[in-house]
């Protein structure tokens, strides 16, 4: 099975989440709608991942998605693929300008201090990262994210890093990652 997690301001029924289920449809794909609210965000993706713990299982995060999918590769030790991923939302990844010029207002008014001070709670320190089947992918054009950041925060884990010159935030070059995530499902142990 593989679980997508989407990010802030989107849905279960993402472009992204439209191409997985797509390419792989032979293939469980879940897309669950994430609430704004981060605890009840990773309950959520949590409550999928024990109701199919005896098959091989791979998340994929997007953004704020992949920050969660972060926190659940260490925390249940399922194997991840990060795209674009936010490593610090409480940070600047949050920055008003920025969420303003990029997202809805309904978005935006969902979040609350409480819900960023979740966030910081939530924040993996990279020099405690398990790289072992932990996949980031960036572009180094986000208009969101600084890549060259996430890019300075992952490497001292050793994971696998691909970094793709164009395709923003949203990932418009996610059919490049595809036959990557193909192949990392694949390769997962029954």
């Amino acid at each position: 099975m593989i679980i997508y997690c989407h990010g802030f301001g989107s849905s279960g029924q993402a472009t992204k989440a439209i191409q997985l289920r797509k390419y792989f449809g032979n293939i469980q794909v879940e897309t669950p709608d994430l609430p704004p609210e981060p605890f009840q965000a990773l309950a959520k993706i949590k409550s999928v991942i024990v109701g199919t713990a005896n098959e091989p299982m791979l998340l994929v995060g997007s953004s704020l998605g992949g920050f969660y999918a972060l926190w659940l590769h260490q925390e249940q030790n399922v194997p991840a693929v990060l795209l674009n991923p936010a490593v610090n939302p409480a940070a600047g990844a949050l920055d008003q300008d920025k969420l303003t010029r990029h997202f809805e207002p309904q978005a935006l008014s969902a979040w609350r201090g409480t819900y960023v001070a979740q966030l910081r709670e939530l924040v993996c320190s990279p020099t405690v990262i398990n790289p072992q089947n932990l996949y980031v992918f960036l572009n180094r054009n986000d208009e969101i994210l600084d890549s060259h950041q996430t890019q300075t925060y992952f490497q001292p884990c050793g994971c696998f890093m691909k970094i793709y010159t164009y395709g923003g935030h949203r990932f418009g070059n996610f059919n490049r990652v595809l036959p990557y995530i193909d192949r990392i499902y694949r390769r997962l142990p029954n």
